[in-house]
């Protein structure tokens, strides 16, 4: 299974670069997840189109779908427990991936969070934990990860 995860767009709506972006790196994954901070409905009502879109709410996502969207979420992909948060309110920055991690436990395969615009791949014991960066019109990063029996493998790409 592969999926892309995104974060911290802070877009309001798609435009033609989103659109191209979109049709070339996440229509074609399994499964999309944003980890907050969409901030606008646009772009929000654009991404729910995909086959399978998840998203947790950021602290920026101020607009309508903010109190309606999850802090969290807890999914099974491909046999994995994923742990999804945007990570603001869960401590410094510069350990934050292990934070989020924390508050999850221990028996996560992989936990994705977002906020610090900082693309991150690290791991904590069996668990993964990745940071997509932020993607932004024209730039940023996101992360592909596939799921496979062999295990998780994961990169950031570069836009």
């Amino acid at each position: 299974m592969r999926i892309a995860v995104i974060s911290d767009t802070h877009m309001a709506d798609p435009d033609a670069w989103f659109d191209q972006f979109y049709t070339n790196h996440l229509e074609p994954v399994d499964a999309l997840i944003h980890c907050g901070d969409i901030t606008g409905s646009g772009i929000y009502n654009y991404l729910q189109n995909h086959r399978q879109f998840y998203a947790v709410a950021g602290n920026m996502d101020a607009f309508g779908i903010g109190s309606e969207l999850p802090a969290t979420l807890t999914l099974t992909l491909s046999d994995k427990k994923v742990g999804v948060a945007h990570g603001f309110g869960y401590g410094e920055r510069s350990s934050l991936g292990f934070s989020v991690a924390a508050a999850f436990g221990e028996d996560y395969d992989l936990i994705l969070y977002g906020h610090t615009h900082m693309p991150e791949i690290v791991r904590k014991g069996t668990t993964t934990i990745i940071n997509p960066g932020t993607l932004r019109q024209y730039s940023g990063t996101f992360a592909l990860i596939d799921l496979s029996d062999e295990g998780i493998t994961a990169s950031i790409v570069c836009v």
